[in-house]
């Protein structure tokens, strides 16, 4: 099986290893820019995601990095000395005994491929609860009647954003959120149209915004990071301060 050989559960240390030094340098020079703009650590963050997601390409231009075997394995000479003082005949009497046996046992899978069975598995789950998430969104877009956007246009232009931004009710108890990274929408609850004008305007342009900075897909980004390394408590961080910085 491919998830038990031995070449893959190794590599997958590679890159956990590797995962590891990226996300402890973004929380560095996150620390460094404590007081810079929240942008400005956004951007580690994101740029931080992307490293992660692209560590596995990379990893066949990026040197390996070995557990030198000298450092675990006994010298020769001990190996000898034991081996010596074992009776030749205990030896053939193990043999015998061996052969006795019903059949070979089964080969014993490694530490490491059990590990990266778990790792495996995690993710797989995480992608399918992401999708689920996103059907549900999806599902919420497909049932929701538009909206007047009367303004939204003109807010649309103040930000430099070009392209249709529908403007749709989802229902009650909805959360102002923007969705869709190639055809955007901001979804409103139905108590919406009982909005004041000025606080209807200040949730459009914040959910415009993040349209405008394309946070949609680097929100993308960032989840796909963190399925891949959902393990790592780096990267639990980074996805809390990613979100931060962001709002």
């Amino acid at each position: 099986m491919l998830w038990l050989n031995g070449a893959f559960a190794a590599a997958l240390g590679g890159i956990a290893l590797k995962s590891i030094v990226v996300m402890a340098a973004a929380c560095v020079i996150a620390m460094l820019l404590r007081n810079a703009s929240a942008a400005r650590r956004h951007l580690v963050w994101t740029a931080a995601a992307a490293a992660l997601v692209a560590l596995p390409l990379l990893m066949t231009m990026l040197p390996k990095w070995y557990v030198p075997v000298t450092s675990v394995l006994p010298e020769p000479g001990v190996v000898y000395r034991v081996m010596g003082v074992v009776p030749v005949t205990e030896t053939a009497e193990g043999v015998r005994q061996a052969k006795a046996g019903s059949g070979a046992p089964a080969a014993a899978v490694p530490l490491g491929s059990w590990l990266a069975i778990v790792w495996v598995a995690g993710t797989a789950f995480g992608l399918l609860r992401m999708l689920a998430a996103s059907a549900y969104v999806a599902g919420m877009r497909r049932k929701a009647v538009p909206m007047d956007g009367e303004g939204i246009e003109q807010m649309c232009g103040l930000l430099g954003i070009r392209h249709r931004v529908e403007l749709l009710v989802a229902g009650d108890g909805v959360m102002p959120m923007a969705c869709g990274i190639l055809r955007p929408a901001i979804l409103l609850p139905a108590e919406a149209s009982q909005w004041t004008a000025e606080r209807r305007r200040v949730v459009l342009l914040h959910e415009l915004v993040h349209v405008e900075r394309g946070d949609l897909a680097t929100h993308l980004l960032g989840r796909i990071a963190l399925l891949l390394y959902w393990w790592n408590p780096l990267a639990w961080l980074g996805w809390r301060e990613f979100l931060k910085e962001r709002e």
